[in-house]
């Protein structure tokens, strides 16, 4: 409450309340004094309170300056819901809901909001969206203006494969797919569609179900790609299969970063 009372006497820019398990008083002073103030961008990670004080934070947003709001933390589906109503009349470009307990029905209720936002950057990683979530997520991508998806450690068995098949329809230049479960028949739709797109750089960290085979499929869509930087990191990818990549490839970087993993 007291940082909130000389928040509109600073110059302040960034703010980051990293894990402070901000209380409801807190919530609400801070919120009010948003539109005061020079915030551009504002860090809450654990620490949004109850969905009644994240509700009365997010009232605040459009009256705001804020074009980077990280919400790292559990907001649920009814604090997404709510983010959703407004996206579209706030400044925010970039938004990051990194494990925030977002499931079906928040990843529905974001996705319909795209469209209209200007979201640039969307991280939903660590959330249980589940297979119609990340097929909603998808379905608005193609009418969205986000250049940047992360969503690695995504719990949407079955919706990964709309989610890359969308993107020859996107904008997206930074896509994060890591943690994830992709094997052989993921790397066989992207291989159909990077030529296609506009993916410059494609983070497939710390998959352990990529194999050479997988990696020899993936190759056959990169001729012609727009991709200049690859991240794949699998206990399984021979060192011949490494090596036969990067001389095939030597526009693109590749960075075969191999994690401790027991096989």
């Amino acid at each position: 409450q007291v940082l909130a009372q000389y928040l509109p006497e600073t110059n302040l820019i960034h703010l980051n309340l990293y894990n402070t398990n901000i209380q409801a008083n807190g919530i609400r002073a801070l919120a009010q004094q948003l539109p005061h103030c020079k915030i551009q961008s504002l860090k809450l990670y654990h620490g949004v309170g109850t969905p009644e004080d994240f509700r009365h934070l997010v009232e605040y947003l459009p009256k705001s300056k804020i074009q980077t709001l990280d919400l790292c933390g559990e907001i649920g589906c009814e604090g997404v819901g709510a983010l959703a109503e407004i996206l579209h009349s706030t400044n925010i470009t970039t938004l990051i809901l990194v494990s925030g307990g977002i499931k079906e029905k928040g990843a529905t209720a974001l996705a319909r909001a795209l469209p209209r936002s200007q979201i640039k950057i969307l991280d939903i990683s660590g959330n249980p969206i589940g297979k119609i979530g990340a097929e909603a997520i998808a379905a608005a991508l193609p009418q969205s203006q986000i250049e940047d998806l992360r969503v690695y450690m995504l719990a949407a068995r079955g919706g990964i494969e709309a989610l890359i098949e969308c993107l020859p329809q996107t904008q997206i230049k930074m896509l994060d797919m890591k943690y994830n479960n992709l094997g052989l028949k993921e790397a066989e739709l992207l291989a159909k569609v990077l030529r296609k797109s506009r993916v410059r750089f494609l983070d497939l960290d710390s998959i352990r179900e990529m194999n050479d085979e997988a990696v020899n499929t993936l190759a056959e869509g990169l001729e012609g790609s727009m991709v200049e930087v690859i991240k794949l990191s699998s206990p399984f990818v021979s060192a011949e299969v490494q090596n036969e990549m990067k001389e095939r490839f030597v526009g693109i970087e590749w960075k075969f970063d191999i994690m401790s993993f027991t096989p």
